[in-house]
């Protein structure tokens, strides 16, 4: 299990430590780094949540899906919180908070605005499906 956490933790890594490298303007704020970072960081992970829901058995082995589940279900809630907190750090630090208030944005801020509430609202339905009667 620490060997595929290991694994999954050097995947998010990658793409950070890329960002790091190649770096950004010096003159930006610190928020609109760490934005920046936290929606690499969240991009990454939602991504990886489809191999952990794959059902791969070479996954699975030694550790049970019921733990990869869990595990899968704990980093779902670590990337919508990253994801959430994305906005709004680049709102503040940019100064521009309409950034959170308004639809008058670029097709991108759009797409990032209705990607981000399609996301809450399959974690609610995930949270809730039981009582939903949703099958898995």
């Amino acid at each position: 299990m620490k060997i595929r956490i290991g694994l999954y933790l050097i995947a998010i890594a990658v793409p950070l430590t890329v960002s790091v490298a190649v770096g950004g303007t010096k003159t930006d704020p610190l928020s609109v780094v760490t934005a920046l970072r936290f929606g690499l960081i969240g991009l990454t992970i939602i991504s990886l949540q489809f191999v952990l829901a794959s059902r791969a058995k070479w996954m699975e082995r030694g550790v049970g899906m019921d733990r990869i589940f869990r595990f899968h279900r704990a980093m779902a809630i670590c990337a919508a919180g990253i994801l959430a907190a994305h906005p709004v750090l680049l709102a503040v630090g940019s100064k521009h908070h309409d950034l959170l208030t308004s639809f008058n944005q670029p097709p991108a801020i759009i797409v990032g605005k209705l990607s981000l509430l399609l996301m809450f609202a399959i974690a609610l339905t995930s949270a809730y499906r039981l009582s939903l009667k949703i099958e898995f």
